[in-house]
């Protein structure tokens, strides 16, 4: 059991301030609450920094999402970020990176 709850779903969040970062997460460019993010949601002024930052970084780039997912997943892979790995397979072979280079990595 983690140290810190992790909410599943919005109906898990107690306050309105965890309620509106979620919310906002949602209806974004990530499209969904994940990873260290539902952790960080319970100091709601944290997340919604965290969050904005998250996607300036990513989504924010001059890259394209093929390239700024393989980025991501090389950058993952140097430093056994878990979660960084996990999430981020998933969004480069969606993003249209072949599964060859993504098993590679």
């Amino acid at each position: 059991m983690p140290r810190i709850p992790l909410p599943a779903a919005r109906e898990d969040l107690t306050e309105d301030a965890q309620r509106e970062v979620w919310d906002r997460v949602v209806s974004g460019p990530r499209g969904r609450v994940v990873g260290p993010l539902r952790a960080a949601i319970h100091a709601p002024d944290l997340a919604r920094a965290w969050s904005a930052l998250g996607e300036s970084l990513r989504f924010g780039t001059s890259l394209g999402k093929r390239l700024a997912e393989l980025a991501i997943i090389v950058t993952g892979r140097r430093w056994s970020a878990q979660v960084e790995w996990f999430v981020h397979a998933r969004a480069a072979a969606d993003a249209g990176l072949e599964p060859e280079i993504i098993a590679a990595i």
